[in-house]
């Protein structure tokens, strides 16, 4: 790893923005969401990072990576899917309100960016998936123990409606354990994690230099980094 990686941590909300929409990522890319949603991604394709809007009044939601994945040729399939990056809580958020903004600012894009697909005569099953996959650098859900976790459209006895949204919240703030082990035992979500967190600290550059070696889609990211 050069010596000057340690400039561009990959936990910046820009520098994340530039990494994964870089068109000499999309493997690095299709890693990070199929690391994270457990989907074994094949193609993804890049796509505009602004909806439509409808109306004057309704607020531009501009998203740091929005892509398409697995659609085939003649249009049907695939997943859309939309990728954050938290590194610093929402302006009035914080641990004693639980995070609220972030979290019902979440829902909002992506059911908004569910619902504006071009549903013309489709039928509404046959509406692309949508996942919405966010990173912070901070704890957002405190009760819960892993780093990862996904929400669905489940009833009160947890029996799923459908998989037509999922919110995934990964959370950088719960990785001290994780970054001690070795990278045999860690997973490739494990890996990423602690790539975004750790990559520019030099007391994690062995840490970071074994995952590099171990897994060549985060080799790609550092070679564009």
């Amino acid at each position: 790893m050069s010596d000057t990686f340690k400039y561009l941590p990959p936990s910046d909300d820009s520098v994340f923005k530039t990494l994964m929409t870089h068109p000499d990522a999309r493997n690095a890319l299709r890693s990070v969401i199929s690391s994270f949603t457990n989907i074994d991604v094949q193609q993804v394709q890049v796509v505009n990072n602004e909806l439509p809007i409808g109306d004057k009044d309704e607020k531009q939601e501009r998203f740091d990576v929005n892509c398409i994945v697995d659609r085939n040729a003649d249009g049907t399939g695939g997943r859309q899917i939309e990728v954050e990056l938290q590194s610093k809580a929402m302006k009035g958020d914080n641990s004693d309100n639980n995070h609220v903004g972030l979290k019902y600012r979440s829902v909002e894009y992506l059911c908004d960016l569910h619902a504006k697909q071009k549903g013309t005569g489709v039928v509404y099953s046959e509406l692309m998936p949508s996942i919405q996959i966010t990173i912070c650098d901070y704890t957002v859900l405190p009760d819960e123990k892993n780093f990862v976790n996904s929400y669905t459209l489940r009833n009160e006895s947890g029996r799923e409606l459908n998989k037509a949204i999922t919110l995934i919240f990964v959370e950088l703030s719960k990785l001290g354990k994780i970054a001690k082990k070795s990278v045999s035992e860690m997973s490739d979500s494990e890996k990423w994690a602690v790539f975004f967190k750790y990559a520019d600290k030099p007391k994690y550059k062995q840490v970071i230099n074994n995952i590099v070696t171990d897994k060549g889609e985060i080799m790609e990211a550092v070679q564009i980094l």
